[in-house]
Formats: structure tokens, sequence, C-alpha cells
């Protein structure tokens, strides 16, 4: 009997099956199906990207949208050098967050006592040892040089956001050109900065925001050795011409107190012709310590100082206890009358003659009984009151809730004489929205109590929105 064997068939190169690369990217994008930039499954990502240089080509961009860098971790001239060597991954960049945590220089880890044989670590072969005359002065760990971070923002996308969270920043070297391009940038974000000032601070340039040209700044409690002094800020009009460059911003953001926002009104403030919207937030502690009423007064000074260009408006009225959104301050009778003229007096609007979109943010104490403070929403009337006439498109009233629904309808008995008198004040007003960030209930029984409460002229207007949601249960 023969065998008869078929001869194996033979396929031209251009024969051989291959995966359009549209359907490559849709495997590649499935894998991260319902994830934000801020929970990629990194390591498919980076199996994906070993598959082939087709794979790669679609997981690298990906894998690479989210990099977070520990200062002490890894030097980062090496990572500028990184990009600089493949532009199409740092141009893939949407979120750099460079951190340092200070307890990383006091505190050494938990298993760092001793090492393998037993015995106790032996210090540096520098420590303790002075510097001789004439030595460069050593880094102080953390640090950031503002020409190594101005390098790298050149190298990411004008759409990338970069986050500087707990890093020391040096001034500007004296000896070193200040570079004429601005690195153009999505989102700029310092959190918990410590920006190292020489003396006297108020007569050095200090220009790290004068590296960037951003659409969002986000300030938020940077200090400073050498602090500045809010004594220093000249009463000058908004628009008295400084020989300065000043910052580019179009909205900034600024919570709590930060030293880095001093320095910029220091310098004549933002740039007046492309600012457009800032936020006002409450700082980390009680209404009445000394943290609390710094930043209040930074708050108003930089609304005054860029009141006739701010056209969007943000203000969380009422501080926080201990940092926690659930747990608002609760006002002594003693204390009312101090907290509505400081509030209606740095929060006054009178001179914010282009103001269009207004949001008013604060918190309802966490109590089922007894009624709510009036004087909040004293305050929050007197504010929208000294609004110019016909300035105000929208007004938000933001409300976070942790009581229950008959703390709502208690609540919204206060604001209803705040928001007719605001559509009687405003005629160009176009919405009234009154958000409800809530907690305890649910979305039906919250629609009942404003149903029930909201007079019927009111809501019959047109101009009255309401949002609701309810808050996470690990906030």
């Amino acid at each position: 009997m023969k065998c008869r064997l078929r001869p194996t068939p033979f396929y031209p190169p251009t024969m051989i099956p291959i995966v359009p690369p549209e359907l490559i990217n849709l495997i590649i994008e499935s894998t991260q199906s319902g994830l934000d930039i801020l929970q990629l499954d990194k390591e498919t990502l980076a199996a994906c990207s070993l598959v082939c240089s087709t794979w790669r080509s679609f997981a690298q961009p990906q894998l690479f949208q989210d990099v977070r860098l520990g200062v002490l971790s890894r030097p980062l001239d090496q990572f500028l050098a990184f990009l600089e060597a493949t532009p199409h991954l740092a141009k893939a960049i949407r979120l750099l967050n460079i951190w340092h945590l200070e307890e990383t220089l006091v505190d050494p880890p938990a298993h760092a006592g001793n090492n393998v044989n037993g015995e106790a670590p032996a210090e540096p072969a520098d420590a303790d040892v002075p510097l001789a005359a004439g030595d460069p002065p050593q880094p102080t760990p953390g640090s950031l040089c503002p020409s190594l971070i101005y390098s790298i923002a050149m190298q990411l996308s004008k759409e990338a956001h970069i986050t500087l969270e707990g890093v020391v920043i040096p001034c500007w070297p004296r000896d070193t050109p200040f570079p004429p391009a601005r690195a153009r940038l999505s989102r700029l974000s310092l959190l918990r900065p410590l920006y190292e000032t020489p003396r006297p601070p108020h007569t050095v340039r200090f220009d790290l925001l004068g590296l960037f040209d951003v659409d969002s700044l986000l300030l938020r409690d940077g200090r400073a050795e050498t602090p500045f002094d809010l004594e220093f800020l000249s009463p000058t009009e908004p628009d008295a011409p400084l020989p300065v460059t000043r910052p580019i911003a179009r909205r900034v953001e600024l919570t709590g107190f930060d030293e880095l926002a001093i320095s910029a009104l220091l310098r004549g403030g933002f740039d007046r012709e492309r600012l457009t919207a800032v936020s006002l937030g409450s700082c980390q502690g009680t209404f009445f310590s000394p943290g609390t009423h710094e930043s209040l007064v930074l708050a108003g000074r930089m609304l005054r100082a860029h009141s006739r260009c701010i056209r969007d408006l943000d203000i969380a009225v009422l501080p926080t206890t201990s940092g926690h959104p659930a747990e608002p301050v609760r006002l002594g009778a003693a204390h009312s009358e101090v907290f509505r003229l400081i509030y209606s007096n740095i929060f006054n609007l009178s001179t914010c003659t282009v103001l269009e979109n207004l949001t008013l943010a604060w918190s309802a104490p966490n109590h089922h009984s007894g009624e709510p403070d009036p004087t909040v929403y004293e305050v929050l009337g007197a504010i929208v009151a000294s609004a110019p006439p016909g300035t105000l498109r929208t007004l938000k009233l933001s409300l976070l809730l942790t009581a229950g629904p008959d703390a709502l309808a208690r609540i919204m008995r206060l604001l209803v004489p705040l928001i007719e008198t605001t559509v009687a004040g405003f005629p160009g007003l176009k919405t009234i929205t009154v958000a409800i960030t809530r907690r305890g209930f649910t979305e039906d029984r919250c629609v009942d109590v404003l149903q029930s409460v909201v007079p019927m002229g009111v809501a019959e207007s047109g101009k009255l929105r309401f949002e609701h949601r309810e808050l996470p249960s690990s906030s």
C-alpha cells in the first residue's frame, strides 16, 4: 500500500496572515476597558508591548500615560535623558507625578535597623563633615532644580499634567539665563512643596511660575524657608503696570496658605489677559486657627488683584475641621458676627465687573436635629449680593450634606430667600443650580424634599436646577 503524503504548502511572505493594526489597538484597549488613567493595568500593557514591534507601538503609549517618580528613588536627569531619546513616549505622557515624602528624610524604614551581619548601619562617609571654604553648597535631599523641571516639561505635550508633591524647589540660579520660551502644559499642580528662598525673599526673583504657560494651576500649602510677608503686597490698582514677566495661567486654584502665590502677587499677579477663572478653597484646620486666617487673607488678596479679569469664580465658604469634608466647623454664637464680617469683607465681589459664573461650596454640620447655623447662609447671600448688577449669568450652590433629609429641608428654607433675591437682582441670570452631595438617604427622598420646600414661583421661573449625587462611603 502506497502512502501518499501531501507536501507542506509554501506561502510567500506577502501571504502570511497579518492582524490589522486597528484590531490590535482594540485588543489592547479592551484590557483597559472601564479604567481611567490612574487605574491602568500596567502589567498587562507591559506584556502586550513585548509581543512584537507592532503591538509595542500601540501598548507603549498607553503604558506611559501615567508616570510616577520618587525624587530619591531615581535621578531625574536620567529620566530627562530617556525622554530626549524617546520623544514619541514623552509626548504620550498625560500625567507625570514627581513626589517626595518628607518622612524619608527623618525616619528610616522599619526593616533598616541592622545590616545583614546584625551590626548597626554605618554612617555615610560625608556625615557631619563640614564643607571647606569655597566648596559648593550641597543640594537638599529631595530638591528639584527648576531648570530640570523646565527641561522635562519642554519634552512633554501641551496636554500633559505635571504634579510636584512634597518636593524641595530652590530659586532659579542667578548665573543662569532665564529661558525665553515657556513650557506649555495643560495643568501644573504644586502640592505641599518647600521653596528654598534666599534672604531677603521680597527682593529676589523667584520665577518658577514664569517658566510655564498652563491652562490650570493648582497651588496647595506651599511653604518657604524664609516666608514671604503679606505686608509687602502693594495696595496699588490691579491694572498698574509693572516691569515684570507675569505668570501665565488661565485658571488658578488656591488651597490653603501658599508662599508661591504670595511671590506671584509680589510680582504683580498673573497675566490678566489670559486669567479668567479662580478657585479659592479652604485650608485644613478650624476656622479661627492662624493658618486659616492667613489663607483667608491671601485668598482676598488674590481675588482683589485679579477681580477685573475673573469670569469664573469658585469659593469654598466654610473651612472644615481636620481636613475631612464631612466634619465642617460648627460656629458658636460669639463667633458668628466675626465670621460674617470676615467673609463678607474678604469675598466682596463689587470690583468683579466681568464675573459671569459663581460657585459657592460649603458643608453642613453633621447633626440630625436642630436648626442649621443661619450665619453661613447670610454670608452666602452677602457674597452674591456684592456682585455688580448685570454680571452673573450662572450661580451654583454646592452643598455637602451628611445628615438626613430633615436637615436638607431646613437648609433649603434658608436658601430660598437667597435664590429669590438673586433671580430678582440679576436680570441676565440664566440658571441657579443647587448641587447636593448627600449621604444616608436616597435620591428620590432628596427630590421629594427639594420639591416640597421650593416655592412654586421659583420652581416655575425656569432658572432653578438641581443636581444630586451620593457621597461615596469611603469619603
